[in-house]
């Protein structure tokens, strides 16, 4: 057997490898979002009012992830899935920040922002991008507006006079899981015309995923202890 040959069957193997492993980090990540959802189902009544509200999103997210990936593993097109679960994070994240900073002016700054962002979102889906398409244009936008929002969070929570224990508060993880999560998203979406975007995407959004699921859960169980009032 020729050395050129080897080498050609060797890449083979190795893209094989590669492949598969990428197919088991998809599978792994779409399984965790079942953790913050057997939470939520566990801990529902315990929570405060305003976590019930993140309890209903991460009881929704595994129904999207696990339909996208059934969708990709039988060669349909999923794209539209990724559509429409931005809009819903998109939404979510508006009412849970609202409700948790309780500033009556950026209540009606969310509503204001959903609305727009919605009917961008449908803009992008039928004339720009296509809904066969990844969504990069909403993402891209979605991950700066969280980003502010928890930038802001964390600017008000360590500006206030009342001392926290950070650890045993609840928002202070939810945001923290927020700002790693967009942040490392966003810079994704930047470079998603770079060579090799296709293989390196896949694994760091699963891991940034399976993260923020298990923050989800962590959040859900310190409020689940009435470490908070609201």
């Amino acid at each position: 057997m020729s050395s050129a040959l080897r080498k050609e069957k060797c890449v083979k193997r190795t893209l094989i490898e590669t492949l598969d492993l990428f197919s088991e980090l998809d599978f792994w990540s779409a399984a965790s979002a079942f953790i913050p959802a057997l939470g939520a189902l566990l801990l529902f009544k315990h929570t405060s009012k305003t976590l019930r509200i993140l309890s209903v999103f991460v009881l929704i997210n595994p129904i999207q992830e696990f339909a996208a990936l059934a969708l990709a593993y039988n060669g349909i097109p999923n794209a539209f899935v990724f559509h429409l679960h931005t809009v819903l994070e998109f939404a979510f994240v508006c009412i849970l920040f609202s409700k948790i900073i309780q500033v009556k002016w950026f209540t009606y700054l969310s509503i204001t922002l959903c609305i727009c962002f919605t009917i961008f979102c449908i803009i992008n889906a039928l004339y720009i991008e296509g809904l066969e398409a990844f969504n990069f244009l909403p993402r891209g936008i979605e991950g700066i507006l969280a980003i502010i929002f928890s930038v802001y969070f964390f600017y008000r929570l360590f500006t206030a006079e009342e001392s926290l224990d950070l650890l045993r508060y609840p928002y202070f993880w939810l945001f923290a899981g927020w700002l790693i999560y967009f942040s490392g998203t966003f810079f994704l979406f930047i470079y998603n015309d770079s060579a090799g975007f296709d293989i390196i995407f896949p694994v760091i959004h699963s891991v940034l995923n399976i993260l923020l699921n298990l923050v989800y859960t962590y959040t859900l169980w310190l409020g689940s202890k009435k470490l908070i009032s609201r």
